[in-house]
């Protein structure tokens, strides 16, 4: 009799005393895989099935199905715990669990009161749980978890609990960043167990199952091939079990693992394949040490997903860079645009793509403007401002936009008016009024000397007129010979399509020639207006100024070029 009371206090106690060591997040069985265990049962770790044991929420980050088996041994009194079950992830709909655990507790002799042995008996403990976790945004992931367990304390005597429980996870910095390969991503969580439970009768009295929260953290980094992984937990409801975790991935094939749960040490290694892990670990306990074996099978896992994600955006980042240097902007923004789609915080690529996207617009808007595409051209500078907010370039072309749509117009204007003025002139001609119609000629020859048309028939107006012996005033004979307008037109025509240079030399060269051509002058000063922004947006401050410099010459008074000069040596002391 003294025997039999002696062992089941102490067989009560063993098992007590492991639903309660194990078990501070999830019910009473620990439900940890071997991994989980020799880091602490951290529950910030990575994904897994056996996240319905420590925090539910992670198996929102499972990409791949997962089937589990553990075993785990614990010697004193025999005692060992079965569990298994499976993870499935419903891609966007977040991922549901399922599995059992069944602790098995070895052999205990039964006594009757006459002290009468009455064999042995098997006590057990067995639990049914589920659970689903789900993503909120980029950042938060919530889960659940119900459990069922039956407690069998006594051949004819057992007991049903239920609980729930609930956790959050949370990546600050969002999954896949660049700050992951950079300086580590960290993982936090907070865990409530047993926020809803039943209030069962056991073999000695009734209790509810206490309430527990436990909060974690983690943090990992890949090195090289490698990956680094760090994990802390406390139990709010036993501060003085916080729990310290280590483990070492190797090219994602081996991993060391080592922990600390209160003064208790853990340790342990694992071995993974695309399909298969193995994992084994060794806690110690106060009683005794528990052993953990971990079988997985995972189908469509990709172990080496992560760097090839990594590597991947590294190609896209070279390219990108080389299409840039290239001064192909457009096929430069769409692979730092591919980046940054899957890693929203890489510095380097948002800015490569911002600078890409302006020069592409800016690139683009000059095209338009040759083309005389003004509304084209206005969406482009503008786009080049959603790039670079208050950008000096790209607001004066689009200022350089209105006034050539303007001049453009004002020129179509006054060309249709002189049309107008020559109709009426041939008109006039044929009805025999020449003198009227010898005044629209010289009123067309008054704007624009070198006027083919109006000129012609200046000169056959006047035969007719001294045919008919009626005296006309000789018309002023132009200053500038037709071959200078010829070429004064083509440099215009050069300066409207964008090749600046070229009508540089053109007028310059006019001008030696014939300086007292008051039109090429003003329009050399206007190229060499659009000669020196050309400098500029190209970081030659010198040059530009140099340009700008000449056609102040030509036009002292004028402002803008003045503003351009100032601003210019402004930057330069700036630089200096």
């Amino acid at each position: 009799m003294a025997a039999t009371l002696t062992r089941l206090p102490i067989t009560v106690m063993v098992i007590l005393y492991l639903t309660a060591a194990g078990a501070s997040r999830a019910g009473h069985l620990p439900l940890y895989d071997a991994r989980t265990a020799a880091l602490g049962a951290n529950p910030a770790l990575e994904p897994g099935f056996y996240a319905l044991g420590t925090n539910p929420a992670a198996l929102a980050e499972l990409s791949h199905l997962q089937f589990t088996f553990l075993h785990k041994i614990y010697p004193a009194p025999h005692t060992s715990l079965e569990g298994g079950g499976a993870a499935v992830p419903l891609g966007r709909y977040g991922t549901v669990a399922g599995g059992f655990g069944t602790v098995l507790v070895g052999d205990v002799e039964r006594y009757s009161p006459r002290n009468e042995p009455l064999g042995t008996y098997l006590y057990h403990d067995d639990r049914v749980t589920a659970g689903y976790g789900a993503r909120v945004n980029r950042w938060f992931a919530l889960g659940g978890a119900v459990n069922y367990e039956r407690h069998v304390t006594a051949p004819d005597r057992d007991h049903h609990t239920i609980g729930c429980d609930a956790g959050l996870s949370a990546r600050p910095l969002g999954a896949g960043s660049s700050w992951e390969y950079a300086a580590g991503a960290v993982t936090l969580a907070f865990v409530a167990s047993n926020v809803v439970a039943s209030e069962p009768e056991s073999y000695s009295d009734d209790y509810r199952e206490p309430r527990r929260f436990n909060v974690g953290a983690a943090w990992a980094r890949d090195i090289d091939r490698h990956r680094l992984t760090l994990a802390f937990g406390l139990p709010l409801h036993e501060p003085s079990r916080p729990s310290f975790g280590c483990e070492f991935d190797v090219a994602a094939l081996l991993a060391a693992r080592v922990g600390l749960v209160g003064t208790h040490p853990a340790g342990g290694v694992g071995v993974n394949t695309n399909l298969f892990s193995f994992d084994y670990s060794y806690v110690s306990r106060e009683l005794d040490a528990a052993h953990y074996f971990t079988v997985s099978y995972n189908p469509g896992r990709d172990l080496r997903g992560r760097g090839a994600r990594r590597r991947r955006q590294e190609e896209w980042l070279a390219q990108g860079r080389a299409y840039y240097e290239a001064a192909n902007y457009a096929l430069a923004a769409e692979r730092f645009a591919a980046v940054l789609e899957e890693d929203p915080h890489n510095t380097e690529a948002r800015q490569y793509w911002i600078r890409s996207k302006y020069r592409q617009y800016m690139e683009e808007g000059k095209t338009h403007l040759a083309n005389q595409e003004w509304e084209k051209a206005r969406a482009a500078f503008r786009g080049a401002l959603v790039a670079v907010p208050e950008d000096f370039l790209a607001s004066e072309y689009l200022g350089r936009v209105d006034e050539l749509e303007a001049a453009e117009q004002a020129r179509r204007e006054e060309e249709a008016r002189l049309a107008g003025l020559l109709a009426e002139a041939e008109d006039l001609k044929r009805r025999g009024a020449y003198g009227p119609a010898l005044a629209r000629c010289e009123e067309i020859l008054a704007v624009r000397p070198d006027h083919v048309e109006a000129t012609r028939l200046a000169a056959e107006i006047r035969r007719l007129l001294a045919a008919a012996l009626r005296p006309v005033a000789p018309l002023p004979t132009p200053e500038i010979p037709e071959e200078a307008a010829a070429r004064y037109r083509e440099a215009s025509a050069a300066l409207g399509t964008g090749a600046v240079n070229e009508a540089v030399r053109s007028l310059e060269d006019l001008l030696r020639e014939h300086p007292t051509y008051a039109a090429a002058q003003s329009k050399l000063v206007e190229a060499y207006l659009y000669q020196g922004l050309d400098f500029y947006s190209k970081g030659s401050l010198s040059a530009a100024i140099r340009v700008w410099s000449k056609g102040l010459a030509l036009d002292p008074g004028n402002d803008k070029l003045q503003r351009y000069i100032y601003k210019a040596e402004v930057e330069i002391e700036q630089i200096r």
